[in-house]
């Protein structure tokens, strides 16, 4: 573990780790269990769960022998685990699933959205959720579990009011959450909006709208992911960088891989080294890590190439 100096927190070393992590907590694993120590590397939540994964609203997907369940921040067990299926919770809901039946329980563990035979279900954005039935159709759901709007074709999660969604002719617009077209359908692939804008692929490049469809950059990219912390990733031939809102690159391509800001820093690799680069675009730790994660209240876990930590695999809200 760093600091954003990338002076060493602690001398501490793991068998694994989560790279992700939030709410000042970081999963490692101890020998063959799973638990959490705080920024300053002291153990928080024992090392008791056979899996875990990254708080999210203050709720942590856990799992002991072969079921899930939930845990707060303090490791207190929220929700027993029961569950074959395990979702992170988003806007107060997560899915669960019991055998081949699954639903959305609140923070208190009762069903809000009662199990059925679904086939996919997906997590609330904007208060809508994306469920398959068991004949194949796919419908837009409210919190309450009611039938907004059926969807005919491919569909993104919803954000700022919008839902990226494929035509019978296979391109990308976007619908409103009556399932109205607010964007027509024009682009070769389409992501959910990000602070503001949304990526879109044109031309085979990719390039930027706005909430009201304009283009405020040009398609020119060969790889782009959304904006975090007022930063996209940008590619061009075979190297990454960073751009800004108004389309101006912060850094030169020098870049083999690159990772969302989080906290001002953004994770960066050059050939087979990892360091981070802070919001102007400059060298802030060097690379010289053979992974690392994102900045979680000051402090980062990292793999040092003499370590054997790595990535976490599976995680529970894969569904299966």
């Amino acid at each position: 573990m760093i600091d954003k100096c990338g002076k060493p927190v602690c001398d501490r070393y793991f068998s694994s780790a989560l790279l992700y992590n939030t709410d000042g907590l970081f999963g490692v694993k101890i020998d063959s269990k799973w638990g959490f120590i705080n920024n300053k590397c002291i153990m928080a939540i024992p090392a008791t769960f056979d899996l875990v994964t990254e708080f999210h609203e203050r709720f942590a997907v856990v799992k002991f022998g072969d079921k899930f369940g939930y845990i707060d921040t303090t490791g207190k067990p929220m929700i027993a685990s029961q569950f074959d299926l395990a979702m992170q919770f988003s806007e107060g809901l997560a899915g669960v699933g019991i055998n081949k039946l699954k639903g959305y329980i609140g923070k208190d563990g009762k069903y809000l959205i009662h199990p059925d035979n679904y086939k996919y279900i997906g997590s609330f954005s904007d208060g809508i959720a994306f469920l398959t039935d068991g004949k194949g159709s796919t419908f837009a759901i409210n919190k309450s579990g009611k039938t907004i709007f059926t969807i005919d074709g491919k569909i993104l999660n919803f954000s700022h009011g919008l839902a990226p969604i494929m035509d019978k002719n296979k391109l990308f617009g976007y619908v409103d959450k009556n399932g109205k077209i607010a964007i027509k359908p024009q682009f070769e692939y389409a992501y959910p909006f990000s602070e503001g804008l949304a990526l879109v692929k044109s031309g085979n490049k990719y390039g930027y709208i706005d909430l009201d469809g304009n283009v405020v950059i040009s398609p020119r990219y060969i790889d782009a992911t959304g904006f975090v912390e007022g930063m996209a990733k940008v590619k061009i031939d075979k190297k990454w960088s960073f751009q800004n809102k108004k389309g101006d690159v912060i850094a030169p391509y020098i870049f083999d891989k690159a990772l969302d800001f989080c906290e001002g820093m953004a994770p960066v690799k050059i050939e087979d080294s990892w360091g981070y680069i802070n919001t102007e675009g400059h060298i802030a730790i060097n690379p010289k890590f053979e992974a690392v994660g994102n900045f979680n209240h000051g402090s980062a876990i990292v793999k040092e190439k003499s370590q054997k930590i790595k990535k976490t695999g599976d995680t529970p809200k894969k569904q299966l």
